[in-house]
This record gives structure tokens, sequence and C-alpha cells, in this order.
């Protein structure tokens, strides 16, 4: 994830340690990537339990919109 501030973030991929140049690749930034992120962040920062499956199922849905695997 690429933070890009005032509530937008991206998705950027590829080789970044790739020499003499990385090779990234960067999908559109936008807020629906910012709250991907904030999502992804709290579910990797919850407590085993229901809060926890919930950001699970909330990412796994967004991944399905967006046409990404989400494996957590």
């Amino acid at each position: 994830m690429l933070e890009a501030g005032e509530d937008v973030a991206g998705f950027a991929f590829g080789d970044f340690f790739a020499e003499p140049s990385p090779q990234v690749r960067m999908r559109q930034i936008g807020s629906a990537w910012h709250i991907g992120k904030v999502l992804f962040e709290k579910w990797w920062l919850s407590s085993p339990g229901w809060k926890r499956e919930m950001y699970a199922a909330l990412l796994k849905a967004g991944g399905k919109a967006y046409g990404i695997p989400v494996v957590v």
C-alpha cells in the first residue's frame, strides 16, 4: 500500500529492489485504496475474535469487487 495523504492511497507492486532501476507498477490512487489500507491495518492489529473476522470479510469483499485475490 502506498499512502498518498489526504485520505488517498494506492497499491504499488513489482520488483522494488531491481538493479539498476526498480520495476514498479501502481494502480490508480483513490479513497477506496485508503479504506482498504485502513481495514488491513485494523485486521492486522486486532485480537482474534469477531472484529478480526469482520475485517477479514470486508477485505475479502473489497478484493473481490476490485479483482484482487485476498488471503487473510
